[in-house]
């Protein structure tokens, strides 16, 4: 839904519908806050249950390469080698989960920032849209990694465990049906 709704905002923009397309931003700002509390949830669950894993959960190496903006790039980077020192599966996991809940947390700082600035000023450069599609961007792909991590952990847990994390990861989805306005600090 958040990506459809910044696409949309793109479309009305370029179609020269700019009041249209703020609202659209509007929208995509209410529902990235939900988005990242999910996000926030499931990186968390996913440490909460890493201890009953079986067997050896992959890790994956995330690359400073694959971000657009610059803090995301920045923060990517100092992890980079961090994990090269880290030999340990379990810790390496760990180390990415870490990574990905704060990279949430500083992609979504970054564009919360951005979006209040721009409604507080009027301020709808193309300066303004271009940090929007960069931090989307870059908040899709940490939310993309997050579900591999997910995905990592639950092949590695034993079925028992199974009723009780899917319980923890409901929790997370409700109330998720309507979405409320990102308030504007003045």
């Amino acid at each position: 839904m958040l990506g459809i709704s910044l696409n949309d905002a793109f479309e009305e923009r370029g179609a020269g519908r700019h009041d249209m397309a703020w609202r659209m931003i509007r929208l995509s700002a209410a529902e990235w806050d939900g988005m990242a509390k999910i996000a926030a949830g499931l990186l968390d669950a996913l440490a909460k249950h890493l201890p009953n894993a079986q067997v050896v959960v992959t890790p994956r190496s995330i690359h400073a390469h694959r971000f657009k903006s610059r803090p995301m790039v920045d923060y990517v980077r100092m992890h980079e080698l961090l994990d090269q020192l880290v030999f340990s599966s379990r810790r390496r996991y760990q180390l990415q989960l870490r990574l990905l809940r704060r990279a949430a947390e500083i992609v979504t700082g970054e564009f919360r920032h951005t979006y209040r600035h721009a409604e507080r000023t009027d301020d709808r450069s193309p300066e303004v849209w271009s940090q929007i599609d960069l931090y989307f961007h870059d908040f899709d792909l940490i939310a993309k990694e997050a579900l591999l991590a997910f995905r990592a952990l639950l092949a590695c847990l034993p079925l028992s465990f199974l009723p009780k994390f899917s319980l923890e990861l409901n929790a997370l989805l409700r109330g998720r049906v309507r979405t409320r306005s990102l308030p504007v600090e003045r």
